[in-house]
């Protein structure tokens, strides 16, 4: 079919499915298992028809459904809910760069444009999405105990030309610099577009890319490259952070260790003796000992004979700082003769000068502290009266008056003016009777019928009269430009009066868009500010989104602490199970590993299927310190598959054909193992095509299977149900004892 043209309705910025912004939010009704999309004013524009939906990319979403075999096709529907691609494959990718990977009837990889249209013909048995003008595909791959292994990985261009051969046991996209990170038997290691070694095959999966530096891991120490391949430091420090003025930090122990300078040679320059460091900045870096803060030169040389009680870094010339023994209320600016060229007294906090401006913070009492900034002669530029303010790149100010916002212009004054004198004319010419609610009805009408013109008309005139849901709509409109021009500082406007009218997900968006940098450069700090004020109004994935953005810090430097207690404020089946990650990854190792059972079955207890399936492999192989347990493993695979998990639905499989726990039933088994195959399961597919060898296709024609434990296996199984049931819920019911020492009580299945 011909794609019709895509009419956006407008970009949400929540997304309770994969936790980042996205322009629609799948969903599907309670008492159903079907799915579909909502747009970003919750209306529904896409049905809940679809088994299974991929996401929203280049206005298309992948979206699948059981055809009358009951083998899962796979399609395209537009942001209407219309049918682009028709329902043909087995499976379906997002698009990127304008192609999407297909899987069809051969079971095998292919591309297709948005008018589904074969570009690159089925030819792969496996394959990754376009970026950067490659795509990673691999072949060569064979069955061996039912699984597919030894498949090679190499790049082809839109055209299918193999600009490099398939070597490689894994593969991933090419990113910055145009470099993408390969595997070669155990090892890691980096490669160029033409596929010449950059970085070495002998690494660790971790490579942190900052500052044309490229930092690596093996075993649990750290040493860098930069971008051409050339080897900058040995791997031998626990870590490291990124270059900045030829310098970098490196710590020399695990814990307890202190930290020292490498130069781009790898050589030491600066013996690790400091308790903390910043990074060099002029030519010096403030750092810390045991007898207080001081500035060192690029040979490790102190600058200063004293220490100081305060330090921030040299910028323009200049750094401020705060002696020791002076009450802890004056600062200083110094030169680096370490001689004072401004005294400046009240402020708790004063930053570097950045374009002749320093942001300063006063306390106002109750640690309330208000921002603002200072010029070089210590005069107040921006008065410290704002909750926040940050300085934009075009000279203007971003300040914040509790949770409300506006543009200040380089003389301190709103730049405003004519919205607001607009915005006064539409009161006065509309009165509203009740507060705004008949104009937002209204309003929502005239968005229903695609009328956006209309709706922003309305909706401006009920968010006036502080109508809190208008004021959200009215942000919608202005960040997409429909029914007014495109406009990132309105819509924050917009967006952050909600926020004060109480609207929670505005509250997120105004972080988003602060992280975004839309409307000037990043604010990390004002959006972390928001994402705070959005979790505690109940908007639980603004803290997912701050315990990611503690992960994925700019520095490089990871707060775990700070991570994990927001991952805890949210509190929901997505946090329990990136909790559990981190533990499995040793990324949070201040507790035991075996504690990560205890938040995938916190998370599978709450509806998470891929925690049901971790946690029953844990049970079924006894790992991690979770006692074997074929019954409560098939309890936990049971809770998975019926949220359409391939991987449980394949073990429940495994348990049928071999009889494990229950009674062998190969009926049952293979039509398992057929759904499994459905959702794209690779074993479960080797496991069909090597029973139907002749068969291009499979088919499923097994009734729908019942999940209750009522249902007894076949009589002399040896299966005990009574017993099964007594020791399942005894063991089961010992972990919600255990969760509700460490989480307090809450509403369980058991």
């Amino acid at each position: 079919m011909k794609p019709k043209p895509l009419f956006l309705v407008c970009t949400i910025l929540i997304c309770t499915t994969t936790l980042f912004a996205q322009e629609f939010t799948r969903f599907k009704l309670s008492h159903e298992s079907k799915w579909g999309f909502k747009d970003a004013a919750g209306e529904v524009v896409v049905p809940p028809v679809y088994q299974v939906v991929g996401e929203f990319s280049e206005g298309l979403a992948p979206v699948g459904n059981p055809d009358e075999r009951g083998t899962m096709r796979w399609g395209f529907v537009d942001v209407q809910g219309d049918t682009i691609v028709d329902f043909q494959y087995y499976f379906a990718g997002k698009f990127s760069e304008g192609l999407a990977r297909v899987r069809g009837k051969n079971y095998e990889f292919g591309y297709i444009n948005p008018d589904g249209k074969v570009i690159i013909d089925f030819q792969y048995q496996e394959a990754g999405d376009f970026k950067n003008g490659l795509a990673a595909v691999g072949n060569g791959g064979h069955l061996e105990k039912g699984q597919m292994v030894n498949i090679k990985w190499g790049y082809v261009n839109p055209e299918n030309r193999l600009m490099i051969p398939h070597q490689f046991d894994a593969a991933y996209q090419f990113g910055d610099k145009n470099l993408a990170v390969v595997k070669k038997g155990k090892n890691w290691g980096m490669i160029d577009r033409n596929g010449a070694t950059v970085i070495p095959f002998k690494y660790d999966p971790f490579f942190e890319r900052a500052n044309n530096t490229i930092i690596v891991s093996k075993n649990g120490k750290k040493g860098a490259y930069d971008f051409s391949g050339k080897s900058l430091v040995p791997v031998k420090y626990y870590e490291m952070h990124p270059y900045s003025d030829g310098l970098a930090a490196v710590k020399d122990k695990e814990k307890f260790g202190e930290w020292g300078f490498v130069d781009r040679r790898g050589k030491l320059v600066i013996k690790p003796t400091y308790k903390e460091v910043h990074p060099f900045s002029e030519g010096v870096a403030a750092v810390r000992s045991v007898v207080g803060w001081n500035f060192i030169d690029r040979e490790g040389n102190p600058l200063f004979s004293k220490t100081f009680y305060m330090i921030g870094s040299f910028s323009e010339g200049l750094a401020p700082v705060m002696f020791n023994n002076n009450s802890h209320k004056t600062w200083h600016f110094i030169d680096k003769t370490g001689a004072p060229q401004l005294e400046i007294n009240g402020y708790i906090s004063v930053e570097p000068f950045q374009n002749g401006l320093a942001r300063v913070g006063k306390n106002v009492g109750n640690r309330d502290i208000r921002y603002g900034f200072i010029d070089r002669s210590g005069s107040e530029v921006i008065p410290p009266v704002y909750t926040g303010a940050t300085y934009l790149s075009d000279g203007t100010f971003r300040v914040y008056q509790g949770t409300r916002f506006m543009i200040l212009g380089p003389d301190g004054t709103p730049n405003r003016k004519a919205a607001i004198a607009a915005n006064e004319k539409i009161l006065k010419e509309h009165p509203s009777k009740d507060e705004g609610a008949t104009e937002y009805q209204k309003g929502r009408e005239a968005f229903n019928l695609k009328n956006f013109h209309e709706a922003f008309k309305q909706w401006r005139i009920a968010a006036l009269h502080d109508h809190a849901e208008a004021a959200y709509g009215v942000g919608i409109l202005y960040h997409n430009g429909k029914g007014s021009p495109l406009n990132y500082a309105e819509s924050e406007y917009w967006y952050l009066k909600a926020a004060e009218l109480g609207h929670p997900k505005a509250m997120f968006n105004a972080g988003i868009i602060l992280l975004s940098g839309n409307n000037g450069p990043k604010d990390e700090a004002g959006a972390m500010e928001w994402f705070k004020k959005a979790g505690e109004a109940g908007e639980n994935i603004a803290y997912i989104k701050l315990a990611q953005m503690h992960l994925n810090r700019p520095s490089g430097k990871k707060d775990i602490e700070a991570a994990v207690r927001y991952y805890q404020k949210a509190g929901n089946a997505d946090a329990y199970f990136a909790l559990a990650g981190l533990i499995s990854d040793g990324t949070w190792n201040t507790v035991p590993a075996k504690e990560a059972a205890n938040y995938y079955v916190r998370a599978a207890d709450m509806g998470h299927a891929h925690a049901a399936y971790t946690y029953g492999m844990m049970k079924y192989n006894g790992s991690n310190g979770v006692p074997k347990s074929e019954a409560g493993a098939h309890y936990y695979f049971v809770k998975a598959a019926k949220s359409n998990h391939s991987g449980a639905t394949y073990m429940l499989a495994q348990y049928y054909e071999k009889g494990i726990y229950v009674g062998k039933n190969e009926k049952e088994a293979e039509a398992l193992y057929k759904k499994a195959a459905s959702w794209g399961h690779p074993e479960a597919t080797a496991w069909v095509n090597t029973k139907y060898p002749q068969q291009q296709t499979f088919t499923s024609s097994a009734q729908p299977l019942d999940w209750s434990f009522s249902k007894t296996p076949n009589a002399g199984s040896g299966f005990n149900e009574a017993d099964h049931n007594w020791k399942l819920n005894n063991e089961l019911r010992n972990y919600k004892n255990y969760l509700d020492t460490k989480f307090g009580k809450t509403k369980s299945i058991w």
